[in-house]
């Protein structure tokens, strides 16, 4: 029997096939398939496999992206999903509606691609977006501050205020964020003189009430550990101190996930780098 069922299904069937060299590694397609194996066991398989096959690499990437947010909430963080695109405040759907111990948690994820920062610098019908994205002795000046404003601002309104919120940002960028990157709190909590990158210059989202609906932003990665040859998955959460009482994540959700974990797939439990 293929161990890969779901996934040999996807690429039988993409209009993206040859493209790019996806899924790149058997030890990324095992993970992958997991993630299709937990849409399916949630009944979800028919709203998501047009998505991967038709469409483009960039928009493959990020449909897998939110699924793998998902099976990291429910099956590793233990917080089940309830409901999937729950709908929020401005009517738009947002991912899940999450449940950590009594409280429900909105949740919208937000995958930025590393096409976004070529299309800002050099418009739509740039040839560079049909082009891997690594070229080799490519050199460049980067700064992710835009793309993770671009994502508070996209999801924002969606953000309803009568129960948890929570963002997850899972990037697939040019140059990828750090789970410790400077770049993530210059854009919470720096004053606008300390954010030279950002255009328009402006306050870090958690300094003020802007955002108040906002309960938290986490930040999410998985990757294939150089050290381990595992799988590992990284989390880390942010809390909006100037954020609703009603939209706050409960303090044993914010407890566990403040520092740095990473989850290595053939390990147990997860390990806290803090």
């Amino acid at each position: 029997m293929d161990k890969h069922s779901l996934l040999h299904n996807v690429l039988s069937n993409a209009t993206w096939m040859g493209k790019d060299h996806f899924p790149s590694r058997e030890e990324f397609a095992d993970e992958a398939e997991k993630w299709l194996n937990f849409a399916s066991q949630h009944g979800r398989w028919p709203q998501y496999r047009p998505r991967l096959v038709g469409g483009t690499c960039a928009s493959r990437d990020e449909t897998l992206k939110e699924l793998a947010v998902g099976f990291f909430l429910e099956e590793i963080a233990q917080t089940p999903i309830c409901e999937w695109e729950p709908k929020g405040a401005d009517g738009t759907p947002g991912e899940y509606l999450c449940k950590s111990g009594e409280t429900l948690i909105f949740c919208e994820v937000k995958s930025p691609g590393w096409e976004w920062s070529f299309i800002r610098e050099q418009g739509k019908h740039t040839p560079r977006l049909k082009q891997p994205k690594h070229i080799h002795a490519e050199a460049r000046t980067v700064g992710n501050t835009d793309d993770l404003w671009y994502c508070v601002e996209k999801a924002y309104p969606a953000m309803p205020n009568d129960k948890a919120t929570l963002l997850v940002i899972a990037d697939d960028l040019w140059f990828p964020l750090r789970l410790d990157d400077l770049t993530i709190d210059r854009v919470l909590h720096y004053p606008p003189d300390a954010l030279p990158y950002s255009e328009p210059p402006r306050s870090g989202c958690f300094t003020s009430t802007a955002f108040d609906r906002l309960g938290a932003i986490a930040f999410f990665d998985e990757h294939l550990s150089v050290e381990t040859g595992a799988f590992e998955y990284q989390f880390k959460v942010f809390p909006n101190p100037f954020c609703l009482s009603t939209v706050r994540l409960p303090e044993i959700f914010i407890s566990r996930w403040r520092g740095i974990c990473s989850f290595c797939t053939e390990s147990e439990p997860a390990k806290f780098k803090q």
